[in-house]
């Protein structure tokens, strides 16, 4: 699956969903995402303290588009380890709008990647 940035002219920090606008300030995924806890680490056997879990996808998104689903564990943006909500937007918002990412995941403790 392409996994494509979009554009947005403003973002909500909460829930990192964008209002489109034909100037392009920054790249936008659509998700937001908290740190995984310390008892579902250790269910999937993963190191505790990083990767983050999907809360929300928003409607009509790169995310979701690219097939992103509620509860994913979200493992890597290409080859960066994710650790926290804020390295994640820090690392799409120093993309391009437009630019093709890849994100390692899990998704019911089953590796996937969505690029």
């Amino acid at each position: 699956m392409d996994l494509p940035l979009s554009c947005c002219q403003s973002l909500d920090e909460s829930l990192g969903i964008s209002i489109p606008s034909n100037t392009i300030l920054s790249a936008y995924l659509g998700v937001h995402t908290t740190r995984l806890d310390r008892g579902t680490s250790y269910q999937l056997g993963l190191p505790t303290g990083v990767h983050l879990q999907v809360e929300r996808v928003a409607p009509g998104s790169p995310a979701e588009g690219a097939g992103v689903k509620l509860y994913d564990v979200l493992l890597k943006l290409d080859d960066q380890l994710l650790i926290n909500p804020e390295q994640l937007k820090t690392l799409v918002r120093l993309r391009n709008p437009g630019e093709r990412i890849s994100l390692s995941i899990l998704r019911q403790a089953k590796p996937l990647s969505l690029s």
